[in-house]
C-alpha cells in the first residue's frame, strides 16, 4: 500500500534567481535588485520550460537591443515604456501561439521592446470600463431623467426641446389639432430644436450665394425653358390607362358610384348628400374638408411645395405606368437593352411633372383650411426629355420672399427643385409658374438644366437636401456623393460646360442604396442611408470616415424611411410589417411604433408636428403618433386608418354571363384569405366551407349585378352585407372599379405578436398576401407649411389623387 501522497503546498517555495535579462546594460523601469529576485506567483507550472525559452531567446533580444552609446536611445526607450507599457500580472492572456513566454516576477513591470507587438490586459477595475455606445445597457430600467438623458442628451438644449414637445403634443394620439388650446397644447410648430432666429438666418444669409453671389443668374442663363402649347404638350404626358375612373364612396352602408374623367376632381362632401329618399344622409364632420383628383395613372412621387404662405398651396405629382402599361419612359430591358434595368440609364423619352394648385380657405372658427369653393387645378407641367422622374424634392430651407420676385414678370416662384430622371441623372431646376390672364394650364419644356450631373459606371437611385445648396445622393453601387451646387455654378462662366465633381464620393453599403434622408432641420450633417444589404445607417458627414453606426439588420432592404424631428430619431419599416423608430443616440436599437396588416411603400413625416402617415400595399394609410412611444416605450399605441382603397379589375360581359349560368357551390370564410383577423376578404377559394359566407368572386359576379358586392376589402370596419344597398351601374362592372373605404375607429395593434396572434399565420405556415398593384396606396406627404400643416396627400395606384385636410 502506497504512502499518502503530501500536497505541493508543504514544499518550501522556489526562488527564481535566474534573470531573463541578465548581462543587458538596459534601464529596467527603475527596478531594483530586490525587485528582480521577487518571489515567483504560485500557480506557475513547468518551471523546466520556461527556463529553456528565456535562454533561447536571450541572445536575440541582446542583439535588437543593442544601441550606441551616448546617442541618448536608452533612455528615449524607457521613457517610451513608462508611457505606453502596461502593468501584467501572472495571468497574462493573449499570448500568440509560438511566441516564447518569459516569467515575471510579482511587482515587476514589463518593458517594451521596440519592434515586438503590444499586448496589454484589460482593466478590471469597474469604474475605467467604457462602452463604445457611449451608453449604458440597462436603458429601460433606468430612472426617467436617466432615459431622458440617454435618448436626448444630458444638455440642456436637448432635454428641453423633448419636454415641450411632450406637453405640446404627448397627450395626442394619431391626428393633429389645427390650434393649441390654452394650456399650449396641441397646434402646430416649427422645430422646437431650430428657433426663430436661427430659421430668419438661414432664411436670408443662408440664400447669398442665390441673391448676390451669382446663383440665380446662372439659373437664369444656363436653364432652357420654352413654352409649349397644350397640343405640343400632349407626347410628354402621363399614358391613361382610361379616360375616366369610376369609385364608390360615401356611408359606409350606402355608399354611391362616382365616375371621374382624367385632370378632374371631386369635393369628398359630394358623396354624401344630402337627403336620400326622403331621408336626410349622415355627412363628415365640419370643417374636414377634401378633394379627390384623377391624375390618370399610377402616381409616383408627391411633394408639397414649401415655403408657401399665401392663399394657394402647390403639389408636385409625377406619375409611373404600372407594369400592365406600355411606355417607353419605364425601364425594363427593351428600352434599356440590359438585364438590369435598375442599375443602368434608361432611354431619353418624354416625361412630365404636374403642379397641381389647392386654395385655402376657412372655418367657422376663422383657422384656415381647405378651400371647399376653389376646384383643385393643374397650374403647370414641366416638360422634359430625360426619362420619367423617379424621385424629386423641393428645398426644404426657409425662403424669404423678396417684394419685387413676388410680383415679377417671371411668374411666381416656386423654388429649387432637384430630381433624378430616367436616364440616371440628377438635375436641379428653378421652378417657376408663369402669369396667365385664364385659369388654363400652363405647359413649359426644359431642354438643359443649371445642375446637371452623372454618376461614373452608375446611377443615382434617391436624393435629399442638407442645405440651400448642398444635396446628396445614393447610388446603385453603394456610394454616396455630395454636391456644392453653389461652388459649381458660381466658379465657372456661362460659356464653359460645367462637370460637377463630388465634394464626397464614398462608399457606405455593399449592395444598391434604397433611400437616404437627412436629420434636417436641427441636424442636417447626420446622413441615414438604406441599402439591400439590410443595414440602416447613420453617418456624420462632418467626419463620415470615424463616426459612422449601423442599426440592426432587416432581412430585406427597407425602401421608405424618413426623419422624425420631434423625436430626433429615423422611421423606418422592417419585414414583419412594423414601423420602426430608431434614435439618434441609441441608433443601434429598434422602437416598434406601429403594426399594419401589409408592407408599408411610404412614410410621411412634418416639420410642424409630430404625427405619421403610414401608406401600405393593401390600399390603407394610417395615422399615428410616434414622439409618444419614442418617451416612453411602455404607452399604448394608438393608430387610425385615415381611408381604405381598393381597385379590382374589368369584367367582361363573357364572364357575367358565364357566372349566372353556373352553379355558385363554392364559399369561403375569411380566415383563409387574407388577414385572418379581417372580418372581410378580396377573394374567394373554391373549397366548400361548413359556414359559408357571402363573399363573391371578382370573376364571378352575382346574377344581380348592381349589387356593390361584386369585390369585397380586405380591411372593413362592419360587416359585407351592410353594402348591399349600394346601386353601381351595370356599365362600371365592365371597368376597373375601385372602392374608398372611410369612417375608421382608433385601434390599439399588438406590437408583439404570438403564433395565436399573428396576421400571416394559417395552420402553422406563414404567408403573404399579394395584392393588386393598383391597391396599393404609392405616396403620402404633409404640407410643410406652418398655416396648412394638417394637409395631407396621398397618391394611389388607380390614378386617384386624395387631399384633405386631417387637422381637428
Amino acid at each position: 500500500m502506497s504512502g499518502i501522497r503530501k500536497s505541493g503546498r508543504q514544499r518550501p517555495r522556489k526562488k527564481y534567481t535566474v534573470d531573463a535579462f541578465a548581462g543587458l546594460d538596459i534601464n529596467l523601469l527603475n527596478s531594483s535588485e530586490d525587485e528582480l529576485l521577487a518571489e515567483p506567483p504560485e500557480d506557475l507550472s513547468n518551471d523546466q520550460e520556461y527556463g529553456e525559452n528565456v535562454e533561447e531567446g536571450a541572445g536575440t533580444a541582446d542583439e535588437d537591443l543593442s544601441m550606441d552609446e551616448g546617442s541618448g536611445a536608452d533612455a528615449s526607450a524607457a521613457d517610451d515604456a513608462g508611457e505606453y507599457g502596461s502593468e501584467l500580472d501572472e495571468d497574462e492572456s493573449g499570448v500568440e501561439f509560438g511566441e516564447p513566454r518569459v516569467s515575471i516576477p510579482r511587482g515587476q513591470k514589463r518593458l517594451l521592446i521596440p519592434g515586438q507587438p503590444h499586448r496589454t490586459k484589460p482593466s478590471e477595475d469597474p469604474a475605467s470600463n467604457f462602452h463604445i455606445r457611449g451608453l449604458p445597457e440597462g436603458h429601460h430600467h433606468a430612472a426617467k431623467e436617466i432615459r431622458a438623458a440617454n435618448t436626448f442628451g444630458p444638455a440642456p438644449e436637448d432635454i428641453m426641446p423633448a419636454i415641450k414637445a411632450r406637453i405640446k403634443w404627448g397627450a395626442q394620439a394619431t391626428l393633429p389639432s389645427r390650434t393649441e388650446d390654452n394650456a399650449g397644447i396641441g397646434g402646430m410648430s416649427h422645430s422646437l430644436y431650430y428657433d426663430d432666429e436661427t430659421r430668419e438666418l438661414q432664411a436670408t444669409e443662408g440664400w447669398t450665394w442665390y441673391r448676390d453671389e451669382g446663383g440665380k443668374a446662372a439659373f437664369d442663363s444656363r436653364q432652357s425653358t420654352q413654352v409649349l402649347s397644350a397640343g405640343d404638350a400632349i407626347p410628354y404626358l402621363p399614358k391613361f390607362r382610361s379616360d375616366s375612373q369610376s369609385f364608390l364612396m360615401g356611408p359606409f352602408a350606402n355608399q354611391g358610384c362616382f365616375t371621374l374623367e382624367t385632370g378632374s376632381s371631386m369635393h369628398l362632401t359630394d358623396a354624401w348628400p344630402q337627403s336620400n329618399h326622403g331621408r336626410p344622409r349622415i355627412r363628415p364632420k365640419e370643417g374636414r374638408d377634401g378633394w379627390i383628383v384623377n391624375v390618370g395613372t399610377r402616381i409616383h412621387c408627391l411633394d408639397w411645395v414649401p415655403n408657401q404662405a399665401g392663399t394657394t398651396q402647390y403639389l408636385a405629382v409625377s406619375t409611373l405606368p404600372t407594369s400592365g402599361q406600355a411606355s417607353g419612359g419605364f425601364p425594363s430591358t427593351s428600352s434599356t437593352g440590359s438585364d438590369a434595368p435598375a442599375f443602368t440609364p434608361s432611354a431619353p423619352t418624354p416625361g412630365s411633372i404636374q403642379i397641381w394648385a389647392f386654395g385655402t380657405g376657412s372655418t367657422s372658427e376663422g383657422d384656415v383650411s381647405l378651400s371647399a369653393e376653389r376646384h383643385p387645378r393643374l397650374r403647370l407641367v414641366i416638360c422634359t426629355d430625360w426619362g420619367d422622374p423617379k424621385q424629386f424634392k423641393w428645398c426644404p430651407l426657409p425662403y424669404k420672399d423678396i417684394p419685387h420676385e413676388a410680383t415679377s414678370e417671371t411668374g411666381v416662384r416656386l423654388g429649387l427643385l432637384a430630381g433624378i430622371w430616367g436616364d440616371g441623372k440628377i438635375r436641379v431646376l428653378d421652378v417657376r409658374c408663369p402669369n396667365s390672364a385664364t385659369d388654363s394650364t400652363q405647359h413649359i419644356h426644359i431642354s438643359a438644366a443649371a445642375f446637371e450631373v452623372r454618376a461614373p459606371g452608375t446611377v443615382f437611385t434617391c436624393l435629399t437636401w442638407l442645405s440651400t445648396k448642398s444635396i446628396t445622393a445614393g447610388c446603385a453601387n453603394g456610394f454616396v456623393a455630395l454636391f456644392d451646387i453653389s461652388k459649381t455654378l458660381t466658379t465657372h462662366p456661362p460659356s464653359t460646360s460645367l462637370i460637377p465633381r463630388p465634394s464626397l464620393y464614398q462608399c457606405f453599403h455593399q449592395a444598391y442604396i434604397l433611400s437616404l434622408v437627412s436629420a434636417h432641420p436641427s441636424r442636417p450633417y447626420f446622413l441615414a442611408t438604406s441599402s439591400m444589404d439590410g443595414y440602416l445607417r447613420l453617418t456624420d458627414l462632418r467626419a463620415p470616415n470615424l463616426d459612422y453606426v449601423y442599426s440592426q439588420r432587416n432581412r430585406v432592404g427597407s425602401l421608405p424611411i424618413a426623419w422624425h424631428e420631434v423625436s430626433q430619431s429615423v422611421l423606418v419599416a422592417d419585414e414583419l410589417y412594423k414601423v420602426q423608430c430608431v434614435l439618434l443616440r441609441r441608433f443601434y436599437t429598434n422602437v416598434a411604433v406601429a403594426r399594419f396588416s401589409a408592407q408599408a411603400l411610404s412614410i410621411a413625416t412634418s416639420p410642424v408636428h409630430p404625427f405619421a402617415l403610414v401608406a401600405c400595399a393593401d390600399g390603407t394609410v394610417t395615422a399615428t403618433n410616434p414622439f409618444r412611444r419614442a418617451i416612453d416605450n411602455k404607452v399604448t399605441v394608438f393608430q387610425q386608418k385615415w381611408f381604405g382603397h381598393e381597385w379590382r379589375r374589368g369584367i367582361k360581359a363573357d364572364e357575367r354571363a358565364d357566372s349566372q349560368t353556373a352553379p355558385r357551390d363554392a364559399t369561403t370564410t375569411p380566415q383563409q384569405n387574407g388577414d385572418q383577423a379581417s372580418e372581410d376578404v378580396m377573394e374567394v377559394d373554391q373549397s366548400p366551407q361548413p359556414t359559408p359566407v357571402p363573399v363573391l368572386d371578382r370573376h364571378h359576379p352575382p346574377e344581380d349585378s348592381h349589387n356593390v358586392t361584386v369585390f369585397q376589402s380586405a380591411q372593413l370596419a362592419q360587416p359585407v352585407s351592410s353594402l348591399a344597398n349600394a346601386q353601381v351601374p351595370k356599365s362600371a362592372l365592365e371597368n376597373p372599379l375601385v372602392r374608398i373605404t372611410d369612417g375608421f375607429k382608433i385601434e390599439q395593434p399588438g406590437l408583439i405578436q404570438s403564433d395565436n396572434q399573428s396576421h400571416n399565420v394559417a395552420n402553422g405556415s406563414v404567408y403573404s398576401t399579394i395584392f393588386e398593384e393598383e391597391t396599393a396606396v404609392t405616396q403620402v406627404c404633409w404640407n410643410p407649411n406652418l398655416h396648412c400643416g394638417g394637409w395631407a396627400a396621398a397618391g394611389m395606384g388607380s390614378g386617384l389623387l386624395r387631399v384633405e385636410d386631417l387637422a381637428l
